[in-house]
């Protein structure tokens, strides 16, 4: 089944229900975390596929993890702020040629901690979503809003409810930890783009969680810089053996 997994909260309604039109044709299911909700939404009707929780507390972004998946399953882990493009899922899904989902998970929001050879000192490199981005890249995080993994390397919410709010380090130190390498992939510049209006960037988890870097969010950065595996930054033609059909990190 390929399933997209979505986590909202009542004021972003409008914006939910674009991005659900967008997503719904394109999936077998989608499911819905709805935090924070009191009663079911009357656009659940619209849809045939869609299916929502209302948790007992607010998950925030980790509500994408809320649910069961089989191990066979793609999963899209997507946000209620982007503009999703009618090819969207299957042009994602191309590159598991290259990048199987059994030991990778791919997307197109994502950062790699990269030596600047100028002077040895370490500094993220941002790869934006709405940016263009022409070739594959090795990365130590991946962004969740736009991430597709395999059910199999799925986290479970018991997993990373830690993460709360800053799910992306959550969700990127499990998959380090499974072995699972994390790639950022080629897109046109607006490919993909946000729908956020200017009114509700203030309660965007960016501004209401990541900047205020609590103890607990930087420990777990610090864990996933001292576990993520070499080669951050790289492309993946370069890091790639035809003659083993793997990822070489040793190059």
């Amino acid at each position: 089944m390929i399933r997209a997994h979505l986590a909202t909260f009542p004021p972003r309604h409008n914006l939910v229900l674009r991005v659900l039109k967008q997503i719904a044709p394109q999936v077998d299911r989608v499911y819905v975390c709805l935090n924070n909700y009191t009663k079911l939404p009357d656009w659940l009707a619209s849809f045939r596929n869609v299916e929502v929780i209302i948790p007992k507390h607010d998950l925030k972004d980790a509500g994408k993890f809320a649910f069961s998946v089989q191990p066979e399953d793609i999963v899209f882990t997507i946000d209620d702020d982007i503009f999703y493009p009618s090819d969207y899922v299957r042009k994602t899904l191309e590159y598991t040629r290259k990048l199987p989902l059994d030991v990778n998970s791919i997307g197109y929001q994502a950062n790699a901690l990269v030596v600047k050879k100028d002077n040895d000192a370490p500094t993220w490199k941002n790869y934006f979503f709405h940016k263009k981005c022409g070739n594959i890249f090795k990365t130590d995080i991946l962004g969740t809003g736009t991430a597709c993994l395999l059910g199999c390397n799925y986290p479970s919410l018991d997993d990373i409810s830690y993460s709360s709010g800053f799910v992306d380090i959550g969700v990127s130190l499990d998959q380090t930890r499974k072995g699972i390498h994390l790639w950022t992939i080629p897109r046109e510049d607006k490919y993909l783009r946000s729908i956020l209006p200017k009114d509700l960037e203030a309660s965007t988890l960016f501004n209401t969680v990541n900047r205020a870097k609590s103890p607990l969010m930087m420990s777990h950065l610090r864990k996933l810089i001292s576990e993520r595996t070499p080669r951050s930054g790289t492309r993946w033609d370069k890091l790639f053996s035809s003659e083993t059909g793997t990822v070489d990190l040793e190059k």
